[in-house]
């Protein structure tokens, strides 16, 4: 099983906030949201379970023993303009696929039906 262990440091800033620091703490668990001086965003429900956005390094990083995704079938996941073939199951199948620009949605779908009013 993978553990993932903080630097030290770094461990020991997460156990409080500072008085500048924004967040919400569970009074009977380890989960925790907090907006830190940095301006990382850490979403914790546990031990080495959680999301941090770091804004220096432009990194998402999650932390679990598994992670499940749950999309769609068809371009549910994609990596940039690529999509993960759902049906590659064997070796010889491409793990990417084009994604189809045809089938995908925008923010701003159904802004005309707001601005007409």
């Amino acid at each position: 099983m993978a553990s993932f262990k903080q630097p030290f440091n770094s461990m020991r800033s997460r156990d409080y906030f500072s008085p500048r620091e924004v967040g919400l703490t569970h009074p009977d668990n380890d989960a925790f949201v907090k907006l830190s001086d940095n301006g990382s965003i850490e979403i914790m429900a546990g031990d080495d379970l959680g999301i941090i956005i770091d804004p220096h390094t432009r990194t998402i990083n999650i932390y679990g023993d598994s992670i499940r995704f749950h999309t769609r079938e068809i371009d549910g996941l994609r990596w940039n303009r690529l999509s993960f073939n759902s049906r590659s199951t064997k070796y010889t199948e491409p793990t990417f696929t084009d994604v189809d620009l045809g089938n995908v949605g925008s923010i701003y779908d159904g802004i005309d039906t707001i601005l007409d009013q």
